[in-house]
């Protein structure tokens, strides 16, 4: 039996650019958890699979684009990786940021009423 033979991809996740290796014949959903294998010292602790998001350097347009699951990767591409927020990471931020500012008009209010 042949075995399937190493490929390599450029990843970039924030400020850190890594190389994967994968077998030829694995799909983007695949990559996933190598993803978070590889890049664990940078990623919180709670982003689980479904939370990576991966796109492509498409050299036609000069900008990345999505990748779907079943999608397969050409040798040495560039993707960028991306992850999701959960729905209560997100709702959680929301209210923060909107707490904030409501604090901040509150504060704004308050300064133009004794202004006047």
């Amino acid at each position: 039996m042949a075995s399937k033979k190493s490929r390599k991809v450029h990843v970039t996740f924030g400020d850190s650019k890594r190389i994967m290796s994968y077998e030829k014949g694995t799909k983007v959903q695949e990559l996933r958890s190598l993803f978070l294998s590889v890049f664990s010292d940078v990623l919180e602790d709670d982003i689980s699979p479904a939370n990576v998001k991966f796109q492509v350097l498409d050299k036609t347009f000069g900008d990345y684009v999505d990748l779907g699951n079943d999608q397969h990767l050409e040798e040495n591409a560039q993707i960028k990786a991306i992850t999701v927020g959960t729905k209560e990471k997100q709702v959680s931020y929301l209210a923060i940021t909107l707490g904030e500012k409501l604090d901040l008009i509150r504060d704004e209010c308050c300064v133009n009423v004794i202004q006047i």
